[in-house]
C-alpha cells in the first residue's frame, strides 16, 4: 500500500492474528523505505522471537551483497541493512549462530581492511555509517559467543576509528557470557 500508516498496521494484524506465512513479509517490511514501518517490522520479529533458518539466510544474503562505491549509495546501503542486522538481535534462539557471527565479523572485517567506510568518518561522520556498524557490534554483544570474542580480537589491532568499540565489545560479550553461566554453589 502507499500509505506508510498502513503498511504499519497490516503488520500488526499479522501478528495479532498470527498468520503462518507471516515471517516472509516481515523480513521484507524490514526493508520498507519509510522508518515507521521497519521499526514495527522489528517489533513483530522481536514478539516472534524465533526467525526461521530460510529468513536468517535471506537476511545473511542481503548483507552479504557488495557494497556500491558512491556516498549517497554507501548510506542508502547502510540505511536499509541496519534493521536487518538488529533483526538478527532479536533472537531468543540461535539455530545459525556461528553462520550469523561470521557473516557480521566477515562485513567488519572488510571494512577494517579497506578502511572504504572510514573515509567518510573523518570527513562528516555520517550517522547511517555510524549507526550500520553500532549495529553490527551491538547485534554481536546480544547474540555472540566465544567465536565472536575470538573473531572480534583478529580485528582489535587493525588501526581504525572503530579499534576501541570493537574492544568495548569483547568486553562486554565478555562480561555477559560470564554471568550467563551459572555460579560454583558455597559449601
Amino acid at each position: 500500500h502507499g500509505d506508510p500508516r498502513v503498511r504499519q498496521e497490516g503488520l500488526k494484524t499479522i501478528l495479532a492474528l498470527e498468520a503462518g506465512d507471516s515471517e516472509p513479509l516481515i523480513i521484507q517490511a524490514l526493508q520498507d523505505k519509510e522508518p515507521m514501518v521497519q521499526k514495527q517490522a522489528l517489533s513483530c520479529l522481536s514478539d516472534i522471537g524465533i526467525i526461521s533458518n530460510d529468513s536468517i539466510n535471506k537476511i545473511l544474503e542481503v548483507l552479504l551483497v557488495e557494497q556500491p562505491k558512491t556516498r549517497e549509495e554507501i548510506i542508502t546501503y547502510c540505511q536499509k541493512r541496519v534493521m536487518l542486522i538488529k533483526a538478527l538481535g532479536t533472537l531468543k534462539e540461535h539455530p545459525q549462530g556461528k553462520k550469523i557471527d561470521d557473516t557480521l565479523i566477515s562485513i567488519l572485517k572488510i571494512q577494517c581492511e579497506e578502511k572504504k567506510f572510514f573515509k567518510f568518518f573523518r570527513r562528516a561522520a555520517d550517522q547511517e555509517v555510524c549507526a550500520y556498524f553500532s549495529t553490527i557490534l551491538n547485534t554481536l554483544i546480544l547474540i555472540g559467543g566465544y567465536q565472536t570474542i575470538t573473531g572480534l580480537k583478529k580485528l582489535s589491532p587493525e588501526e581504525t576509528p572503530y579499534s576501541e568499540l570493537i574492544d568495548e565489545a569483547i568486553t562486554k560479550i565478555q562480561q555477559r557470557l560470564s554471568e550467563a553461566s551459572p555460579k560454583p554453589e558455597e559449601d
